[in-house]
């Protein structure tokens, strides 16, 4: 049962009582909605999307204090993903700025540890996708402009009523194009 069901019917002080009171009286309603269990598969598939998240943030982070230390250094780079990819790349294979070695030194650990994110973010998108593309109902989400593999597997995950929607609507099925009007 979501948490914000129960809320209502908590009277006084919160504790363990006083809760399980609480819980018995929601469950009694009948237009309280419960949380539906998700499968293991699901929660396993779910459970590379928030890996991948934590990698996604943890890069963006990085990336913003390697930005940060060279341009410390008088060294500015364009704001992106891509130039810091760049720049850990050319630093990498020997084309280091103008500071101290200690600095550089700094930096190359930096480096190393933001492509081995980026290595890791590619695999787990990869590991989405390949859990995503056996279905059918992905397949058909995934034609639609925009969305990709991870949207798709994130939805389909996440949300047990978009089954009703994907196979009863109208919405993804094949049609035939609409007749075009020509000048009157």
């Amino acid at each position: 049962m979501p948490s914000g069901y129960v809320k209502p019917y908590l009277k006084r002080g919160e504790n363990d009582a006083v809760d399980a009171e609480a819980i018995c009286e929601g469950v009694r309603r009948p237009t309280t909605r419960f949380v539906e269990l998700k499968t293991e598969e699901t929660q396993a598939i779910l459970s590379i999307h928030r890996t991948r998240d934590l990698a996604v943030r943890q890069c963006t982070q990085l990336a913003n204090m390697i930005r940060s230390l060279l341009r410390e250094f008088g060294r500015i780079l364009s704001i992106g993903v891509e130039a810091v990819t760049a720049f850990a790349k050319r630093h990498l294979n020997g084309d280091q700025p103008e500071m101290l070695k200690i600095a550089n030194g700094m930096l190359g650990i930096q480096y190393y540890q933001f492509i081995g994110l980026n290595a890791c973010i590619d695999s787990y998108s990869k590991m989405i996708e390949q859990h995503a593309m056996p279905n059918t109902g992905a397949r058909r989400l995934m034609r639609i402009p925009g969305i990709g593999p991870i949207t798709t597997s994130a939805i389909l995950r996440t949300l047990k009523d978009v089954w009703l929607f994907l196979f009863n609507s109208d919405f993804l099925q094949e049609k035939a194009p609409p007749p075009v009007l020509g000048n009157r």
